[in-house]
């Protein structure tokens, strides 16, 4: 018993030593205040067409878009990462997630040679990926399997395997946006969960064993707030579908996952439209806006001492448990 306690006693000096050490040397190599529960920005995409308004993004424009997170040291994130609470982001740096909504032929299309076409939206992150190699590039993708035409998993059915599948191969990850994009506050939950379990249903014929672990609800709808939890799980033996994490369509910033007040039922994104855009980059510019700005450690969790009580704190304060993960993040106040 002595022993485990001598051990645990040299343990604690030895993180109090490090984080110490870790938190002078963050003061000199930033010019950002690290702050780990300030909001992440999820920006949401709909088409990507030769307009720019509320449902359309020019090529060219995605490019600013992508240019700005670049210039401006963002860093991507997966939404399983965001759900994990594992932020690897570079000391100084800001975490945000990209993703596309409704599953349109403009976000991934194949041109008549069998070549993506670089004005999707697909064609435009691969090529920035060939161009800025150390810049991250990845994105979540919502789909509607029960849309007709152009929302039908990207159009062209022919090559619907292929995109799916590349999807995937490509460090891009694919969601539920349910299958029919009903709106959820006009629609009885027994009629959502058959929803959602026929888009599982519908996208595990081209991929056999995928499985969704995210939703973005239709509109941004929701049914009453008793009901969530039953868009995060079935309750009925009947259905088969599972989402850890289930997005809004609020048009605002994301909690930090290390926020007490983080909501896996309701985490907000950003419109992806020129004047939601610039709003954004202004208040974050102006100081309005306080974004999550990362240690550089996933391992650790670092916020102002004047934030403390916002944080996730389980009973040993020397910790702090990442949303539904088992692993421990040691956090500190600086």
């Amino acid at each position: 018993m002595f022993s485990n306690f001598r051990n645990s006693f040299y343990l604690k000096i030895l993180f109090v030593i490090i984080s110490i050490t870790y938190s002078k040397n963050l003061s000199s190599q930033t010019s950002r205040q690290v702050d780990e529960l300030g909001m992440i920005p999820i920006f949401t995409y709909h088409k990507i067409t030769s307009k720019d308004n509320l449902m359309n993004r020019k090529p060219s424009s995605l490019l600013k878009d992508l240019d700005y997170l670049r210039n401006n040291k963002y860093y991507l994130l997966t939404v399983e990462e965001l759900y994990k609470g594992y932020i690897n982001a570079p000391l100084g740096y800001i975490p945000a997630v990209l993703s596309f909504d409704d599953s349109h032929i403009s976000q991934f299309k194949y041109l008549s040679s069998n070549k993506i076409d670089p004005n999707s939206a697909i064609g435009i992150l691969e090529d920035y990926k060939k161009k800025y190699p150390t810049f991250r590039i990845t994105a979540i993708f919502f789909v509607t399997p029960c849309q007709r035409g152009q929302n039908e998993l990207f159009g062209q059915k022919q090559w619907i395997n292929k995109k799916l599948s590349f999807l995937l191969e490509n460090s891009y990850e694919i969601g539920n946006h349910s299958c029919s994009h009903p709106n959820y506050q006009t629609t009885s939950i027994e009629r959502i969960q058959s929803d959602l379990n026929l888009s599982q249903t519908k996208i595990n014929t081209y991929l056999p064993n995928f499985q969704y672990t995210s939703l973005a609800t239709p509109y941004g709808s929701y049914p009453k707030r008793k009901l969530w939890p039953l868009l995060a799980k079935s309750s009925s033996k009947k259905h088969s579908y599972r989402h850890k994490l289930i997005f809004s369509y609020s048009n605002r910033l994301s909690l930090s996952p290390f926020a007490k007040n983080y909501n896996l039922f309701r985490v907000s994104r950003l419109h992806g439209f020129e004047e939601a855009l610039q709003s954004y980059r202004q208040k974050v510019s102006s100081g309005e806006w306080k974004p999550f700005i990362s240690d550089g450690n996933p391992n650790l969790v670092t916020i102002p001492k004047s934030r403390k009580d916002e944080l996730k704190i389980r009973s040993n304060k020397n910790l702090i448990l990442a949303p539904n993960s088992k692993d421990y993040y040691p956090w500190k106040l600086y």
